[in-house]
This record gives C-alpha cells, structure tokens and sequence, in this order.
C-alpha cells in the first residue's frame, strides 16, 4: 500500500467514524411497571429517564441499544396485552435534562389517532401520580428538543412541568381516562401542561395533523404558558371528550397566558398554514369550567407579547355545531398595567385573521371576546353562531372592549378585505360593546346570518360609551351591516361623565335597518334628537342636526333629493343619503341602501342647501333618509323619512359652446368646443355630434369633417370636442362651419349647436394695379427716346482703346 494511499484511507475511516459519531442514538425500553431503580430483572421508566440523562445504563437491568448520543429514545414492551399503568411514589420521576423522544405509541398494541373529527389514539402506558404536589413529566434545561408522546397522564399536579426549548407534547390523553371520554379524582391533573416561566420557548403542544392530537380535559386548568419565546398550541382538544361531542371540562380556565412571550394558538403564522376552523391545525376549546382562554398580565412591570388566535372552535363541538360552553368569556384579555400606568402592556392580541379559515367561532360563552387592552385586532370570526354562521349559538354578549380612566382600551372589527369582516350575531343582548375605549369596524356583517338572512342580536348593534368608534367609511368594503337587532342598530351615549365627557362615532357608508328602535340613536332613552336652530347643544355625538330632504321624485332608476341643512356656520358636512322600503316606527330612518354622499358648506347663518343631487335607487325602496357628519367625523341620527313619488326627474341639459381661432399657414390647427351639463348625472349621459359646412367647407379643404358620440360618465359635468381646421396662405374673408349636438340619452338639449369662425391671418401682398399712375402712350414713348438718347451720349465720351 503506497504511503499516499494509505493516508487517504485513513481519513476516510476518521470522516465515516466523525459521521457515525454525530448521529449517535440509543434506545432504552421500558419493560415493567415499577417505579424503582434496583437490579430486578425489568427496566422501570425511572431507570430509564435516568441513563438517558446520565448517558450511561444505571444498572444491568438496563440495556442500552446504541451509542448514548444526542437523540436517544425511550420505548416500551411491557408485557402483557395492557393497559399498563405505571405508579409513580412519593418521589418523582427524574427531571428530563437531555433530548429524548419518550414514545408510548411502541407500546404493543397502541396506536395513534387517525380521525379528523374525533380521536380513536388506543393508548396502553397510564402514568398516575400516587403523591401530592408531585408532577408527571418534567423538562428542564438540558432537554431541549424533547418530544413526549403516547401517554395517559393522570392525578399529577403539573402532567408537563417545561422549562426547556423546542419540547413536544403531542398525542397524550392528560386528565381523562385511557377512552378519554370521562374523568374524576382518579384521573383529572391539577395542570394539564405548564410552560414556566424562563428564557426558552418554541414549545409545541399538539400538531398539525390527527395523530399529534393531546386530549386536555377535566382537569384543574389544561395549560398555563408563561415562557418569554414564541410557542404553539394547535389542533388539540381542550375541555371535551375524545369523541369530539360530549363536554369534559377543565374546572378552570382552557389555556391561560400570564408573563412574557409570544403564542400561536391554532392555525396562521409562525410557520404554518391555516385549515378549516376546527380540523387539523385549529384547537377545540370548550366546556371550561371558567375561561376558554385567558390572556392577563401580572401588574407593572410584566409585558406579554404578541399573541395569535386562529382557526378554533371555543363554545362548541368539534363540529362546530352544538354548544358546549365555557362558563365565562371565551377570549378574555386583561392588561393589569392599565388601571395602574395608563401604559399598555399586552399584545397586540390578533383573534382570527385575513385568509380563509383563520377566523375563530366563539359561541355560548359569556362573552365572545372580553378585553381590557390596547390594539386587539378582531377579523374573520363568527361570533354567536354555529360553524356554518347560520344558526344561533348565543353567548350572553357579542365583544366587550373596556378602558380605564387613561382611556385606552382599542380594538380593530374587521377590514375591508374579503375575509376580514366579522360575523356578530345571534347574541342575547349586544353584539358590541365599547365603554371607555375606541374601535375601528369595517366589513362586519352584525345581526344577520352568513347567507344574508335576519340572525339578530338582542340587544344594541353597536353599542359606544364615553369612548370613540369609526363605523364604516367612504372607500369601498369598509361598510358594516348593523340590522335586526333587538334595540338600536348603533347607540352613543356618555355614561361615564367623569371619566370622559364625550363620546362620538363617524358613521358612514353602512346598510342599517330592521332593528328595533332607531338606526342611530346619539342620546338615552331611545327618543328622536330634535334639530335645534344653529346646532349648538352638546352631547354624544355633539347631538349633531340630521339633515331635512325636502323633495324626492323617482324616475327611470333614480331619485333626485333637494333639502336643507341647519348647523354649525361656515362648516363643510358630510351628508350620506340612503333608501329603504319602509320607514322605521318612530318616522326616523333607517338606512338599508346607502345612495351616495355630497359635501355641504353652510353659510355665516349655518344654514346650508343640497340638490338637485340624482342617484340610482334600487327598485322597491322608495324610502329616503339622510345623516350629517360634521368636521369632527361626528355623525347624526337618521333624518326624517320622505318617500320619493312622482314621474322622472328632471334630466340635465347638454349644451355646447362655440370656438373661434386663427386659421394658421399650414398643417391644422385644433378647434375645441366644449359640452357641459347643466347638473352631474348618477347614470352616464351620451350624446352625438355632426360638423356641417357654413362659409367654410370641407370641399375646400377649410376643416375636416368630424363626428361621433361623446359619453359623460356619472358625475362628470363637461367634455371637449376637437375639430381639425386646414391652414393656408389663401386672401379669403373669415369663414364659419357648426357642430350640432343630437339624440342625448340620459340628458336633454339645451344649446345644441355651437359655431367654428376660422379667421383669415393671411397678408394682402403688392398694391392693386388701380392704385399705381397711368401714363398715356405719348408719354411712354418720350420716356424711350430719352433713355436712348442718354446710352449715345455715354458712348461718344469713350476713347477707342488703339489711342491709349
């Protein structure tokens, strides 16, 4: 062997044996029952977490297979068709503090879940606590990476103690029995799974698919996160039985998140996509006997970070269909660092999101969403109702946001995007409550079902306290549905006067009616705002004046509205018209089908007019009401109605004006005419037009021949026409062609022809020959002689050129 060739085999036996080392892994097997660690034959599961930490067997029972490495298993072959329940004493089990995988699905005889809706997991390793305050599993610093799965965990008082990075919970019944359909002493946890608190995260408890499924139930809590990095909690079931249907609550709280850090509760980002509400990456929570989720801070100085809620089922089965409630709100938020700095602390907390499937359905709970807190983002859910937003499944109100004295409390309803909007309804009393806080609402669909149909609230649509609410909008998507509501579809009132002595809402661009009492009410008891001369009274909404419409007629799909305002002087307002098929009892509003909009100046006297204005008005609402909202995006309530009767409306009148230019020397020179309409239409107007000779001809090549039809689109108010005239050197009077308007549609004739003058701009040249002298023939003939006589002259005073 050649000493080259030699020292190549040799580092590729050094590079294959560095290989083998790196992926070093041994597996340990549990093969008894026990809880010793003694010489007795069988390999206990103490033994067992033991070498693996010790990276060495602890006694001769053990029999490692592989090199203790860094991802070593712990498996199971007990004998003995199961299930096997292993005790554990006064002492509990080793502390986890290097990666293991802890699978009880080796266990002969277990099997994971294979079920969407459901979980069949057959699972033959019971762990049971037999001491109090002593925990199941307990990973620590050192056991990154862990996964345990396969387990039924019982009468611990932590089943997961997890202070470590990157473990894994997943596939475990904790607190129920070995069916996971029941639970009692003898089986529920004091805690399902505890996330410490500590500088660690990317817990995963649960998974994406159905075998990765933990059934938490009927225990004391199922799981209290409180670790500083992002960790994840999907497609578990959390206060149900395994069969997805039957309720089998923790005591306490589902999940509860109390110090730093950032969660992904079911589907959405942080790596994952997002499924249908309720299978694969989204949770079940339900049947808790406190709180679905409870996300609080401890007090100054704790800060929680942002936090995600996707694609779960809270309040129902996993269907998503009948209830199972959480006794108090199944999202509850509080910032404790509000009351005491005025400061938030929490979040931001987004409920839901703006893809397919990433809204979260909260029914029958007390409340949807409670929050205490700054910037919750709420977009996509389907609050009160069943999975399919069709049928009512009540929680006793909608979303309660609350603020503090500071005044901070916010939320986000919705968006303007396909999937951004929430479903609220179906509710017993309000579906939106704002006290002391400020919300933005755009898309939301409140009080109606998925498919459009009255699925009411029985209390007030929105309901805005002391606080600040942005209802709808003037671009398009922004406009919120608030219909058949028990009370009034948006009520603003100031029941916090010493807090805050305001409380306003710009509400623009909405369909509101069928509720009832009034659309908008901007003051308590649930009576009509009379208008007061110059605006000046004070109150919710600065009891801003509605507008009066006046005149309504109806034609050919349209309604043109004329009326007044009475209000703030010299001030620029708002005013949104809309149509209904009925008027409401009180004689005030609604607004099914908003119209359109126009600005209005008032004069030094407040007093300000509109109209005619014409929109398109849907067929069979006749109705028309109007609201006002001043500088400060302060809304009114409904006018009164008027119902638009009479044959069509005035059409507006098309009118062309002339054009005069000079002709130019060559190439052409464009005449404008310009068409204007007498008021802007809400349908487009068209009209055609044909040039026609006058002095000027296109025979002559004076001007080009033009013609065509000229279109006005809804709310244009002029157009232009061009025609072409030829430039020449020609001496010619000043000439003329016409360009006559014809056959309008949507508008009529007012000045239906307009004059080109095409002006000479060419010189005269030399002066015409009767302005030069004439001369008879006798004198021309004079002239000749005389120039003859002077050419003989010059020539006899020359010398011949021999002579010089």
């Amino acid at each position: 062997m050649s000493g080259r060739f030699g020292r190549g085999l040799v580092l590729f036996l050094v590079g294959i044996l560095g290989l083998a080392g790196s992926v070093r892994a041994a597996t340990v097997t549990v093969t008894g029952t026990g809880d010793t660690v003694a010489v007795d034959g069988s390999v206990t599961l103490r033994e067992a977490i033991t070498s693996i930490n010790g990276a060495a067997n602890v006694n001769a029972d053990v029999v490692a297979v592989g090199a203790y490495g860094t991802s070593d298993t712990i498996a199971f072959n007990i004998a003995g068709a199961g299930p096997h329940t292993i005790l554990v004493g006064a002492t509990a089990l080793p502390a986890i503090v290097r990666t293991v995988v802890i699978d009880a699905y080796t266990q002969p005889g277990s099997s994971v879940n294979t079920l969407d809706v459901g979980d069949d997991a057959v699972l033959n390793i019971v762990l049971q606590g037999t001491t109090a305050g002593i925990h199941g599993f307990d990973v620590r610093a050192g056991g990154e990476d862990t996964v345990i799965r396969g387990f039924v965990m019982q009468r611990h008082f932590f089943a997961f103690q997890i202070a470590a990075n990157g473990v894994a919970v997943t596939g475990n019944f904790i607190g129920t029995d070995r069916a996971g359909t029941s639970s009692d002493a003898t089986t529920a946890n004091n805690l399902g799974v505890n996330i410490q608190n500590g500088n660690f995260g990317a817990v995963v408890i649960g998974g994406s698919i159905p075998a990765d499924r933990n059934i938490i139930s009927g225990n004391g809590a199922g799981i209290i996160i409180n670790s500083q990095l992002p960790n994840r909690v999907w497609g578990n079931y959390i206060g149900v039985d395994a069969t997805g249907a039957a309720d089998l609550g923790n005591a306490g709280v589902g999940i509860a998140i109390g110090t730093l850090g950032v969660t992904l509760i079911g589907g959405g980002s942080i790596g994952g996509p997002t499924t249908v509400a309720g299978q694969g990456l989204g949770n079940v929570i339900s049947g808790n006997g406190f709180r679905g989720i409870q996300i609080q801070t401890g007090g100054p100085p704790t800060v929680i970070g942002a936090v995600t809620i996707q694609g779960n089922i809270l309040g129902l089965d996993a269907n998503g269909a009948n209830a199972l409630p959480n006794t108090g709100a199944n999202i509850y938020l509080f910032d404790n660092n509000l009351p005491v700095t005025g400061l938030p602390s929490l979040g931001p907390v987004t409920i839901g999101g703006s893809v397919p499937g990433a809204g979260n359905i909260l029914a029958a709970g007390g409340h949807g969403v409670f929050a205490l807190a700054a910037g919750t983002i709420l977009r996509g859910n389907r609050i009160g109702t069943d999975i399919t937003g069709t049928v009512a499944r009540p929680n006793t109100f909608g979303v309660e946001i609350t603020g503090t004295t500071a005044f901070v409390s916010s939320a986000t309803f919705g968006g303007s995007g396909a999937n951004e909007g929430n479903l609220i309804s179906g509710n017993q009393s309000d579906a939106v409550r704002l006290f002391l806080a400020t919300g933005t609402f755009q898309g939301n669909r409140i009080g109606v079902s998925s498919t459009g149909t009255p699925l009411g609230n029985g209390g007030y649509g929105i309901f805005v306290d002391s606080g600040q609410a942005e209802i709808g909008g003037s671009m398009a998507g922004q406009g919120n549905v608030i219909a058949n509501n028990g009370d009034t579809g948006v009520q603003v009132r100031i029941g916090f006067p010493a807090v805050r002595n305001a409380s306003e809402a710009a509400i623009l661009g909405n369909s509101i009616f069928g509720n009832g009492l009034l659309g908008i009410n901007n003051s308590l008891p649930d009576v009509v705002t009379a208008n007061d001369p110059g605006d000046g009274d004070a109150g919710p909404n600065d009891l801003q004046n509605f507008p009066v419409v006046t005149t309504a007629t109806l034609g050919a799909g349209n309604v043109t509205l004329s009326g007044t305002l009475d209000s703030l002087a010299s001030s620029t307002f708002r005013l949104e018209f809309f149509s209904n098929s009925s008027c409401d009892a009180l004689g005030f509003g609604e607004g099914a089908t908003f119209l359109g909009s126009v600005d209005v100046t008032t004069n030094g006297s407040g007093l300000g007019s509109f109209g005619p204005v014409v929109f398109a008005i849907p067929a069979g609402q006749p109705v028309i009401t109007a609201t006002a909202t001043n500088p400060a995006n302060h809304t009114s309530e409904f006018s009164s109605c008027v119902t638009a009767t009479g044959g069509p409306p005035p059409l507006p009148s098309l009118s062309i004006g002339s054009a005069s230019a000079n002709e130019g020397n060559a190439g052409t020179t464009p005449f404008f005419f310009t068409v204007t309409l007498s008021a802007a239409s809400a349908t487009p107007v068209t009209v055609a037009y044909q040039t026609a000779d006058g002095s000027a001809t296109t025979a002559d090549a004076d001007y080009l021949a033009t013609s065509g039809t000229l279109t006005f689109p809804a709310g244009t108010l002029s157009q232009t026409i061009t025609v072409d005239v030829q430039g020449d050197l020609t001496v010619e009077p000043n000439e003329t062609f016409t360009v006559t308007l014809s056959a309008p549609s949507g508008a009529t004739l007012g000045v239906p022809q307009g004059t080109g003058t095409v002006v000479n701009d060419d010189s005269a040249g030399p002066p015409p020959a009767a302005e030069i002298p004439t001369l008879s023939t006798w004198g021309v003939l004079a002239m000749i002689g005389l120039l003859a006589l002077a050419g003989v002259a010059r020539r006899g005073r020359q010398e011949p050129a021999s002579s010089r």
